[in-house]
């Protein structure tokens, strides 16, 4: 049996479609004795593995997970993703840390098994980050 940490277990990578899920989702919680989620950002490929779907809804479904953590923020933490080959998203970043995002998910560097982008298509060290990597870096 795993010991039970202090602050309760904590599921550090969940992606929810809405927040029609919610309810669902914490009656496991409270099955399961899981504390907290995190609730990752998804574009609509992740949330229904559908190979047509590319990086679609990702903002969309960024905020739906900031309005989560909005509602219930003791339960969930929302880290918005990134498409790796928008040219803004430096500001998009600044955008949902104001909108009270905890942290940040990354698509990228990864390989992918389904040869499409633009999510795992770009190499690690991809320079179209940078900005992103330096906002991070400055607020620690």
């Amino acid at each position: 049996m795993s010991p039970t940490l202090p602050w309760g277990i904590v599921n550090a990578h969940e992606h929810f479609e809405s927040r029609r899920e919610v309810g669902a989702y914490q009656k496991v919680m409270r099955e399961t004795g899981i504390a907290h989620a995190v609730l990752v950002g998804s574009p609509n490929y992740t949330l229904y593995l559908n190979p047509e779907m590319g990086f679609e809804r990702y903002h969309e479904n960024n905020l739906e997970a900031l309005e989560i953590q909005r509602q219930y923020p003791e339960q969930f933490s929302a880290f918005p993703t990134l498409n790796p080959l928008d040219p803004d998203n430096d500001e998009r970043l600044e955008r949902y840390l104001i909108e009270g995002a905890r942290g940040i998910k990354l698509y990228y560097g990864l390989g992918g098994s389904h040869g499409q982008g633009p999510f795992h298509a770009v190499p690690i060290d991809y320079a179209g980050m940078d900005r992103v990597f330096q906002l991070c870096q400055s607020l620690d």
